[in-house]
């Protein structure tokens, strides 16, 4: 089983491949893109969160 990074770099490739032959517009490659946009939407809501942390900047 691949990981998210693995999947979301696959679909990319997929996509460009896709892209390259048929045009921006086509159905393949659009469908391709909504793929990978679940994708990445997975990837970022599986990445832990800074919960509370509260960051400042410091000057000098």
């Amino acid at each position: 089983m691949f990981d998210l990074r693995e999947q979301i770099e696959l679909r990319r490739a997929e996509m460009i491949q896709l892209a390259e032959e048929y045009g921006l517009l086509d159905e393949q490659v659009l469908a391709k893109s909504q793929e990978l946009d679940l994708l990445i939407n997975a990837f970022e809501r599986s990445k832990p969160r800074n919960k509370g942390k509260k960051w400042a900047l410091q000057i000098g």
